[in-house]
């Protein structure tokens, strides 16, 4: 990759970024079947499923969210 691209960087935070996406696939889970338990009326899970968005969204807003590179001007 060096030889083809002197300035390619490899990327040194792939764990975490792993470990977001690990954490953001159960966000998306969550977030799609919150809905459903509360059409269900399934109140035990919609307390479970809730408390566990909600948590996760702060882990995610933290970091991820604020370790986003800022968006350049057009």
């Amino acid at each position: 990759m060096l030889q083809e691209d002197p300035s390619f960087q490899p990327n040194h935070e792939m764990l975490k970024d792993w470990v977001n996406v690990v954490v953001g696939i159960v966000w998306q889970l969550c977030l799609t079947s919150l809905p459903i338990f509360i059409v269900l009326r399934s109140w035990e899970w919609v307390g479970g499923v809730g408390a566990t968005l909600a948590v996760l969204s702060v882990f995610l807003k933290f970091n991820w969210y604020d370790k986003l590179p800022a968006a350049e001007a057009t």
